[in-house]
């Protein structure tokens, strides 16, 4: 069976210039932004598509198909569903994740809050669902 290794295969990443918290940014972080994932099958093989929009800027990240994503889904975890989580932490050591963007010196973090709205998880086709009375 298929198992995470926990080093981020597959990844992608934004980088420089795509998302950021100023206004030179595609995606200005330090203002509201609109994130999706897809998870669709294309001939059997997994395809995961993140967009990020914001306004009429868009930034779209293709991921796969690929012989991991295929394993994830085949032998992992996707088949048998999924759980949507979501954190917000800081380390020194944060390079592996954002060294491309922030480079490789220790990191340091405001801890401001990060605000996390209007969520939705829909299916891929059909029309998404309203908001609750």
């Amino acid at each position: 069976d298929w198992q995470c290794h926990k080093w981020g295969d597959p990844e992608v990443k934004t980088s420089t210039g795509m998302f950021g918290d100023n206004s030179g940014s595609t995606i200005d972080s330090s203002k509201p932004f609109n994130f999706a994932q897809r998870y669709e099958l294309e001939g059997g093989r997994l395809k995961v598509t993140t967009i990020m929009e914001q306004g009429a800027k868009r930034v779209v990240l293709p991921m796969g198909p690929s012989d991991e994503l295929d394993a994830m889904y085949k032998t992992g975890s996707l088949e048998k569903g999924m759980v949507l989580v979501t954190g917000y932490w800081t380390a020194g050591d944060m390079n592996w994740l954002d060294g491309q963007a922030c480079g490789s010196a220790r990191e340091m973090c405001s801890k401001s809050p990060a605000y996390i709205s209007n969520w939705k998880i829909t299916t891929n086709s059909g029309p998404a669902p309203g908001p609750s009375p």
